[in-house]
């Protein structure tokens, strides 16, 4: 797959998780679960499928609770490659 010029990505990584419950859980949302038995958390597989579309221009929008979470299992992200917000806004103010 080639990457597309000019194209990023935002995945979008928040969430109380109360519809996986007792999964996914307010300290531990169902994105850094692995949901799929692939070995991989869901954030990870998003990745996995957007990086060879984009490249390293990938963003991910969560909440500071989860930015440490997030960054253990993308260690690839820049710093500036999160975006952490303080508190929850649902999901239009963190990509629009």
């Amino acid at each position: 797959m080639t990457a597309i010029p000019g194209l990023w990505a935002v995945i979008p990584a928040g969430g109380s998780g109360t519809r996986l419950w007792p999964i996914s859980r307010r300290h531990s949302p169902k994105f850094l679960h692995d949901l799929t038995g692939s070995g991989q958390s869901l954030l990870r597989e998003t990745w996995d499928r957007l990086s060879p579309l984009v490249g390293d221009r990938i963003l991910v929008v969560t909440g500071t609770a989860h930015e440490d979470a997030v960054r253990r299992q993308l260690p690839m992200l820049g710093y500036d490659a999160v975006v952490a917000e303080p508190s929850p806004r649902d999901s239009m103010p963190a990509i629009g």
